[in-house]
């Protein structure tokens, strides 16, 4: 299985952060609203396809859904859990996540 452009990974806790507090309503949310709602908060001069990373987190089981909306998975809370100060880059522990998932266990 071929990986989508997966560029910035920091930008992965940037959306799972906002699909999880958009959630609140425990309505699934459009990938419209969570890219809006990450370009309107991103610094970076460059704004990377929020789509494909919603892709990656798809693929990793951290979201769940499709058109009609995704919602956070229990994994991707766990995933968030790794990086208990909320920054957007990647915390070690959620670095060593994507090793095992590739390369441990081969699959994702």
């Amino acid at each position: 299985m071929r990986l989508p452009l997966f560029h910035r990974p920091e930008e992965l806790n940037r959306i799972l952060l906002l699909a999880r507090e958009l959630e609140a309503s425990s309505t699934p949310i459009s990938a419209d609203a969570i890219q809006a709602l990450a370009r309107s908060n991103a610094l970076h001069a460059e704004r990377p396809s929020y789509r494909e990373n919603i892709q990656v987190a798809v693929l990793f089981g951290l979201l769940t859904g499709g058109n009609s909306g995704y919602k956070i998975t229990a994994l991707g809370n766990a995933f968030i859990a790794l990086n208990p100060d909320s920054h957007y880059e990647l915390a070690p522990g959620q670095a060593r996540f994507f090793v095992r998932k590739l390369h441990i266990t081969g699959s994702i």
